[in-house]
């Protein structure tokens, strides 16, 4: 029997293809400094360099800068004419090296840009143009995001709602882009189903699970600090089998990312943060002297109703560089299929309690994530005048609405014909609302 999940996954990724066909380059939030470090990676470059003056960044081709410089106005607000998208396309590798800062990726350790770095290797050592070797990166970074996620269904097959949050406008955009986000989410999707499989398993039958499980916990945690709640997902493995190995697993996970995260805050400079006044160790004083301070920032900003109203759209998806927003009603509808399919979940739930108070360990570890969200923008980027927390997104919530929906249960093995027809539905419905707007946006005055 060929499982609904199945069929909806492939059409996902023809969804995915048709957004990936329409979308002009590097339209993601700093999707330019993220290509700029696969590139870096492609060519060995695994630790960033910090210049005196300057923040830090490494060397790249010359031509990935005039690849930038020309797809900044579409970045602006332009449309893709005949004659930019010729001016685009017809970039070539320039075969020497320019220094470029890109110091907000030196903290995400480099392993999670191999898709997009092994896109350019192939397409410089094939003499491509760099638009052709930027679109295979892309291509292979959906792929690679479709890959993990079959591989994932197999372990634990998903409830409705976990497909209906890989099925968001904002998943589809980032995963067809060079940026993270999309391999973030569906990293987390692999690393959820396969605790649940170690969870219900004999753990002497799964070493080699568990090793896919840590390093995919590892590429998570140091690619997103604010997830290290996650740790709590290996300690309940070790405390429900009671195993050295998972011990052993939970000791590395939790050394090597913080080994990660102390090495890339001493040694990225990042000189954008004078803009903004922000000094980490005088923040952490001014924490020590006035516990509360944080705290009053936080309420402050979770009540406003405008700070609000932007975290669940962008949780939908506000594409382009936060510049492509849908029509309010698009975005009601959207939770609406989210609200039907988190009850079909529930209707159809299966237990995830095989380790102990499993429910409430993902939920504690959503919220715990969550709030570290809106900590590390206070800590890191908010200026000491301001009342409200920014820099903010709601694409930032995507993982922990994730572990969420796996607190629902995983898929069961006869789906009821209301799921499927739901799912089939958003994702037209998703792919007709994305193709129209992005139409509209970079190409046709009027669509909408």
């Amino acid at each position: 029997m060929v499982l609904p999940w199945r069929l909806l996954l492939i059409g996902w990724l023809f969804v995915g293809l048709s957004v990936l066909l329409v979308t002009p380059p590097l339209q993601s939030p700093d999707e330019p400094h993220h290509l700029q470090r696969a590139y870096m990676l492609s060519q060995g470059q695994w630790l960033l360099a910090a210049p005196p003056e300057q923040s830090s960044g490494g060397y790249v081709d010359r031509a990935l800068v005039t690849f930038y410089h020309a797809a900044h106005g579409i970045i602006a607000g332009e449309r893709l004419t005949k004659d930019k998208k010729d001016q685009i396309t017809e970039i070539s590798w320039a075969g020497q090296e320019h220094f470029v800062s890109a110091p907000g990726t030196g903290y995400y350790f480099p392993l999670i840009y191999g898709p997009q770095a092994l896109g350019l290797v192939i397409g410089e050592q094939l003499d491509w143009t760099v638009y052709d070797s930027y679109q295979l990166s892309r291509f292979l970074t959906l792929s690679v995001c479709f890959v993990i996620l079959f591989f994932a269904f197999l372990l634990a097959p998903p409830n409705p709602l976990v497909l209906a949050i890989i099925m968001l406008p904002v998943v589809l955009f980032q995963a067809t882009s060079t940026n993270l986000d999309g391999l973030i989410v569906a990293l987390i999707v692999l690393a959820l189903s396969a605790f649940q499989k170690l969870a219900n398993s004999n753990e002497n039958q799964n070493g080699r699970l568990l090793a896919v499980f840590t390093v995919v916990l590892l590429t998570v945690l140091t690619a997103r600090v604010n997830l290290f709640p996650l740790l709590l997902l290996p300690a309940a493995l070790w405390w429900k089998h009671r195993s050295a190995r998972f011990l052993l697993a939970t000791a590395a996970i939790g050394v090597l990312v913080a080994a990660w995260t102390l090495t890339a805050a001493m040694s990225v400079v990042d000189l954008r943060t004078d803009a903004t006044q922000v000094s980490l160790v005088d923040r952490l004083i001014t924490l020590i002297d006035a516990p509360t301070l944080f705290f009053e920032s936080f309420w402050v900003t979770v009540s406003d109703a405008q700070y609000l109203r932007l975290y669940l759209a962008g949780f939908i998806g506000i594409l382009g560089w936060l510049n492509i927003t849908f029509d309010q009603q698009n975005y009601e509808i959207w939770y609406a299929f989210l609200g039907l399919s988190a009850f079909l979940s529930l209707w159809m739930r299966s237990s995830v309690d095989t380790v102990p108070a499993a429910r409430g360990l993902l939920i504690t570890s959503a919220l715990l994530s969550a709030f570290a969200v809106f900590f590390l923008m206070w800590l890191t980027w908010t200026p000491p005048d301001h009342t409200h927390i920014i820099g903010v997104q709601g694409r930032y919530f995507l993982p922990m609405a994730t572990l969420l929906a796996y607190a629902f249960g995983t898929g069961a093995s006869r789906w009821p014909i209301a799921a499927t027809v739901t799912l089939i539905t958003m994702l037209i419905y998703t792919q007709a609302m994305m193709l129209t707007t992005l139409l509209d946006r970079y190409y046709i005055t009027g669509l909408m």
